[in-house]
């Protein structure tokens, strides 16, 4: 799968803190995302694992809708999260 910039699955509370961290430019997801861009073959499933518990998978949240709106309403949050 694709690790995301924002993460719904840990619940309303750690969402709700990186939409405020993505919104004053800050980047909650950037160092999973730097060690998943940096993976190469025969990839220790230690790695693996700590990567994905970063924010596990998970499918129809209520809180994707919200999520996808708060970073629509603000700009600057939606651009920390691409750059990043």
């Amino acid at each position: 799968g694709v690790l995301p910039a924002r993460c719904t699955s840990l619940g309303a509370a750690a969402l709700a803190a990186n939409l405020a961290d993505l919104r004053r430019g800050e980047a909650p997801m950037a160092d999973m995302l730097a060690a998943e861009r940096a993976l190469r073959a025969q990839v220790p499933p230690a790695t693996v694992t700590r990567i994905r518990n970063a924010c596990p998978p998970a499918e129809g949240r209520e809180g994707d809708l919200a999520a996808a709106r708060a970073l629509i309403e603000a700009p600057e949050a939606w651009n920390t999260a691409l750059a990043r």
